[in-house]
């Protein structure tokens, strides 16, 4: 039924419990959760899918972790789930530039172009990794006119 919330949880409930390792049941249900304003269900939800899923996790659980963190405005603890999972994920281009942009929001700067560099290192030809780099090399006056 449309608007079930409960009927909804007990589907998410029934299908992470017949497999674990669904990345998409632990995803949506994270995602009911925090529509309905249970932020600390939905971070429970997040952390117990990135566990369950091979121990490891999927990209897209741990990203949105730590976008429910940054959302709820603890920085500190959306960088430290993005760490977390850039060495879970070494070659995901996209996860180190998302915790780069993090990591330069916390006044990280060094430590934001470093992983904008690895992340160049695996993807060469994406531009937004320039344009984010590029912005933060600005932001620190590192250019020459």
């Amino acid at each position: 039924k449309a608007g079930d919330v409960a009927g909804a949880r007990e589907a998410f409930r029934a299908a992470v419990q017949a497999d674990s390792d669904h990345t998409q049941s632990w995803l949506a249900w994270g995602q009911l959760e925090e529509a309905n304003g249970n932020i600390a269900i939905a971070r429970s939800l997040y952390a117990d899918g990135c566990k369950a899923c091979a121990g490891r996790g999927t990209v897209q659980l741990w990203q949105a972790w730590a976008r429910l963190e940054e959302k709820n405005s603890d920085m500190r603890a959306a960088l430290d789930v993005y760490r977390r999972a850039i060495v879970l994920f070494r070659q995901d281009s996209k996860l180190l530039v998302e915790c780069a942009k993090m990591m330069a929001k916390v006044g990280d700067a060094a430590e934001a172009s470093t992983l904008l560099r690895r992340a160049l290192d695996i993807d060469a030809y994406n531009p937004y990794v320039y344009q984010i780099l590029a912005n933060i090399e600005i932001s620190q006056h590192r250019y020459t006119e």
